[in-house]
């Protein structure tokens, strides 16, 4: 390499010149100076190179990032969906149910077998009631909510968004107990809801008090996470809370709340305590705020009224719903017991099971074989799959198995009967024709359907035709059959009595206050369309009426007040009447009453009095247009083969239909009686709905 001359080693001896020297520096200056500036821009392209090339990988990396996230976020999304979706399915089904199957509003109209349905009106008077007693606010709220059975969809919507707030105070109560696994089992509280609903029952109050008493405890076990030192102080907030609330949650909070601070390795000392002042605030709270003894203070936790009779029916689904929460949360606690001693034990044992595994790693051995590689592993199962199918079908399985189909037909046939939906009546009451009140009813819908005057009603008995004597429970159907046929009174005396026994229902209001107005006791009627007024969805019908009664106080123009008051029986009896002398005396009142004709006839015809029939078919007069059937035909031919005679109604010849078929069956039934060969049942195959079979064959 040749260095330039300035940089070149001077030989010894050469003596440089002053101005040689200053010329070689300045000449050599501009040439270091380049120099530097080559360096220092080589040096920054390298760290501009640098930074590039460490920039990308940045940018990658962050994006590579990104994308993870958003790869872990979906299995996630993922996971919880699938979590969710065997409860959700659950509660579609649930709702379905309620809604088309087990029909909720039945429930609300009663029937006569739904009983202590709570009643509900808007307005303060009605509320401070509930001031009163423990557990009133939550009385007060579940009566609320019940009226919405008044309309099955609704009805259907509010008890599954009841149930679905259980299932999660006790799904919520399992994750704070370790088992979130199992949140599947917080559905066991829904089913029994719907067990509930199925029979036709309906325990507003003690289910609106546990499900309050299930979310309670979800959210003071949340809570006791955040603040563990203030738990026992605010369990005991929330009991004071829960007494004077909803009385009956404290059988359901204390035990969980107790087996939680047992999991948790609470002091004795202190566990002793809080359970000493546990049992001190239903006393001292029902004392200062109530009023109330300490026993009758303590009888208010029980979430039914105690009595042998109601606890031995109406019990046992009440005392299972309450014990589900104190259960689970037991034999949580006892298998986290039980799973900590098998872990000691397995400590024991660890050392020896490390051996064994180190002499069996690696081994082909069949009993030293390891497990299968990563892509020898069999596919995961769609647990949640089998999950959810499980729970759409609890919920249908559950109804089929707890439905009440008589007590529903039943309810089904009163329900539209009613309403005067009477080409409904007849197939809802198919499934439960034996009961003499469907049967009763089937007869009210074939005089409306004009099918009674053709075809003899299935009663058991011809008193069933009005249900007469004293049957159980008959006082509601009684007084909407007197109300059908215009018996004024005794329907008036059939719904007071259906008042005291099955309480102040917004339906028998409505025909209280209708039967009021059809006698003239305006003020008596008043005052219950001034309560309807405020139920919740009676009000405009009642403030119409009101309104009519301002501008018309006699109701001259209304069609259904006006046919009560003609067909009213004006003389008074003290006695009791048979079936036929109450028929006979709407006929006094007015003779065109065809109702109470047809009954009457009818009955006849039922208690095989023929004589009474003739005598009475010349009524038939009062009706222009009415036709004598092929029934009455064979009725009026038997009459007169006992009399020796042929019965002549003027304007009217007994049909050849009638004839033949009295003729048939008498044929048959003699020839059954010489010979004895001709099965019953081969009679009633053609004969069964003739007049002529019953007359000969129903005792």
């Amino acid at each position: 390499m040749t260095l330039p001359p300035w940089e070149r080693r001077r030989p010894a001896g050469e003596s440089l010149l002053p101005g040689q020297a200053t010329r070689r520096r300045d000449a050599g200056a501009p040439r270091l100076a380049f120099g530097l500036m080559s360096k220092a821009s080589h040096g920054m392209k390298a760290r501009a190179k640098l930074a590039k090339a460490t920039a990308a990988p940045a940018a990658v990396t962050h994006e590579k990032s990104q994308l993870n996230k958003e790869d872990a976020a979906a299995p996630k999304m993922t996971s919880e969906l699938q979590h969710a979706l065997p409860a959700l399915a659950f509660f579609v089904v649930f709702y379905l149910c309620l809604w088309k199957w087990v029909d909720v509003k039945l429930i609300y109209h009663g029937g006569g077998q739904v009983k202590d349905f709570p009643s509900f009106y808007w307005g303060w008077e009605f509320a401070r009631d509930f001031r009163t007693r423990p557990g009133g606010l939550v009385e007060y709220g579940s009566a609320l909510l019940a009226q919405s059975l008044y309309s099955s969809w609704l009805g259907g919507l509010v008890l599954t968004v009841q149930a679905a707030l259980a299932y999660l105070g006790i799904a919520g109560c399992l994750r704070a107990f370790g088992a979130h696994r199992l949140r599947v089992v917080g559905l066991i509280p829904p089913l029994l809801f719907l067990v509930l609903y199925s029979e036709y029952r309906h325990y507003s109050a003690p289910i609106s008090a546990f499900t309050a008493a299930v979310v309670l405890l979800w959210a003071w076990l949340r809570l006791s996470v955040r603040i563990p030192r203030f738990r026992p102080v605010i369990a005991l907030v929330l009991l004071a809370c829960l007494y004077a609330a909803a009385s009956s949650a404290v059988i359901v909070f204390v035990p969980v709340a107790l087996l939680f601070e047992l999991r948790s390795r609470a002091p004795a000392l202190r566990l002793v305590l809080w359970l000493g002042l546990c049992a001190l605030i239903p006393w001292l709270e029902g004392f200062v705020l109530f009023g109330f003894a300490p026993g009758e203070a303590f009888a208010k936790l029980l979430p039914l009224v105690w009595d042998p009779v109601v606890w031995s029916k109406q019990g046992v689904w009440i005392v299972s719903l309450y014990l589900v929460p104190p259960l689970l949360c037991l034999a949580l606690w006892v298998g986290d017991i039980l799973s900590k001693r098998n872990y000691r034990a397995e400590d024991c044992s660890a050392p020896a099971r490390s051996a064994n595994k180190a002499g069996t790693q690696g081994s082909d051995h069949p009993s030293g074989k390891q497990s299968r590689g990563p892509g020898a592993s069999k596919p995961p199962v769609a647990w949640w799959k089998w999950q959810t199918a499980a729970c759409t079908l609890a919920p249908l399985a559950t109804v089929y198995l707890a439905l009440n189909a008589q007590v529903k037909a039943f309810l089904a046939v009163d329900y539209l009967a009613w309403h005067g939906r009477w080409s409904e009546v007849t197939p809802a009451g198919k499934g439960d024709s034996r009961n003499p009140f469907v049967a009763c009813a089937l007869a009210q819908a074939g005089y409306h359907l004009g099918t009674l005057s053709r075809e003899l009603p299935m009663l058991s008995s011809p008193m069933d035709l009005l249900l007469s004597g004293d049957r159980p429970g008959s006082t509601w159907k009684k007084s909407d059959l007197y109300f059908d046929l215009g018996y004024v009174n005794m329907a008036l005396h059939y719904l007071t009595e259906s008042v005291e026994f099955y309480g102040e229902r917004p339906v028998l209001l409505q025909r209280l206050a209708l039967v009021n107005l059809a006698l003239g006791n305006l003020s008596t009627a008043k005052v219950y369309l001034g309560t309807l007024t405020r139920a919740p969805f009676q009000g405009r019908w009642a403030r119409d009426y009101l309104e009519q009664l301002r501008s018309d106080p006699t109701l001259a123009g209304d069609q259904e007040i006006g046919r009560q008051r003609r067909f009213m029986v004006r003389r008074d009896s003290v006695l009791a009447l048979s079936p036929d002398e109450e028929l006979l005396q709407l006929l006094a009142a007015n003779p065109q009453n065809r109702m109470a004709f047809e009954y009457l006839m009818t009955y006849y015809l039922l208690k095989k009095n023929l004589n009474a029939f003739v005598k009475n078919i010349s009524r038939v007069k009062d009706f222009p247009g009415f036709a004598i059937t092929p029934l009455w035909d064979e009725a009026l031919v038997l009459a007169g083969r006992q009399l020796g005679r042929a019965i002549a109604l003027p304007g009217h010849t007994i049909s050849e239909e009638a004839q033949a078929r009295v003729a048939a069956v008498i044929r048959l039934v003699q020839q059954y009686g010489e010979k004895g060969e001709l099965p019953r049942s081969e009679l009633s195959s053609e004969n069964a709905r003739t007049y002529s079979f019953y007359w000969c064959f129903h005792l």
